[in-house]
């Protein structure tokens, strides 16, 4: 089974960031425990629909802070936040049409996703959030 790994590479400046990202660490694995144990697909739904409820509410969070800040790379950072979603929302929809189960690449996309994501884009908005003189929580 694919474990995703929490570790300092995927904190960033910002707490309440860090946070979501913990939790998303936390979701994924819970989805790859839930497949490893052959647990019934409506869980595994029920777990990959709370993956898109979890992004979307930390993204919606990103773009507040990044907006509160005036930060510069919003549409490139918005720009992929989007089509993270968009790809949750069709293999959720390819899942439901097919009847097919979720593979383990699934796991591997999300775990690779995430920590890309956070390493780069995440890493560099924390960071000017973080020397910003507003003061917007997220």
């Amino acid at each position: 089974m694919h474990r995703m790994i929490w570790d300092e590479r995927l904190s960033t400046r910002h707490a309440g960031m860090a946070s979501d990202h913990r939790k998303m660490v936390e979701l994924i694995n819970r989805l790859g425990e839930s497949m490893a144990e052959g647990s019934s697909k409506f869980t595994r739904c029920a777990i990959f629909d709370e993956i898109i409820r979890h992004t979307r509410s930390h993204f919606d969070m990103e773009d507040r802070l990044m907006v509160g800040h005036s930060y510069p790379a919003v549409e490139e950072h918005r720009s992929e936040h989007a089509s993270l979603v968009k790809k949750l929302l069709t293999h959720k929809q390819w899942i439901e049409e097919s009847g097919k189960d979720f593979p383990a690449t699934m796991l591997h996309f999300l775990d690779f996703w995430w920590t890309h994501h956070i390493q780069t884009m995440d890493e560099e908005m924390a960071e000017f959030i973080t020397a910003s003189p507003a003061d917007v929580q997220g």
